[in-house]
């Protein structure tokens, strides 16, 4: 009899995409997850810069004060026209995912109220849509070697432009993006 596959679960970990991935919408993409369970799972790509910075997302809102000139993610091809905002520390608001004690992601509204208020969380990452798999997708990527994993950092998150996120993050696997090869792994 085979042994049943171990479940990894990916929750608050980075999904770095290998040569795999390569003239795909995840093209060196850097993605949080933010949830990954017996269903599937659900992240934000957090090195993907859009053309609407936070201020002019925020403006259209009619809410000021918050964001200069940081962009607004393309957090992934699922719902681009719905905002997730990542933020620290987790507080609740009526739809959050809270990934941890350090990190959550809100999907509703009042969010932006306290944000109108002067009551943001302090740190916050926006994104336009989201990556989703289904039950089994991602252990299959896995395996097929697409992405690869390491322990997400909120200083990655929230402290370093989103440009140099794929490079740290693959850093702190302990490996150069730039030599990686998609071949590594296969034998």
């Amino acid at each position: 009899m085979k042994p049943a596959k171990e479940f990894l679960n990916m929750t608050n970990h980075f999904l770095i995409a290998t040569s795999n991935l390569d003239r795909s919408v995840f093209e060196q993409s850097v993605i949080y997850v933010c949830r990954h369970d017996d269903d599937g799972a659900f992240g934000l790509v957090v090195n993907k810069p859009s053309d609407t910075s936070v201020t002019e997302l925020l403006s259209s809102l009619e809410i000021g004060g918050v964001g200069g000139k940081t962009p607004v993610l393309k957090g992934g091809p699922v719902k681009p026209e719905q905002v997730f905002i990542l933020h620290s520390p987790p507080e609740e608001y009526d739809v959050t995912i809270k990934v941890d004690d350090k990190i959550g992601v809100t999907m509703s509204k009042d969010i932006l109220a306290a944000i109108s208020e002067n009551r943001a969380p302090q740190k916050m990452l926006f994104a336009f849509g989201y990556a989703g798999w289904s039950k089994g997708q991602l252990e299959s990527e896995i395996s097929d070697n697409a992405w690869l994993a390491v322990e997400a950092s909120p200083d990655i998150i929230f402290d370093m432009p989103p440009p140099q996120r794929l490079h740290e993050a693959a850093r702190r696997l302990g490996f150069d993006i730039t030599s990686y090869s998609s071949d590594i792994g296969n034998a």
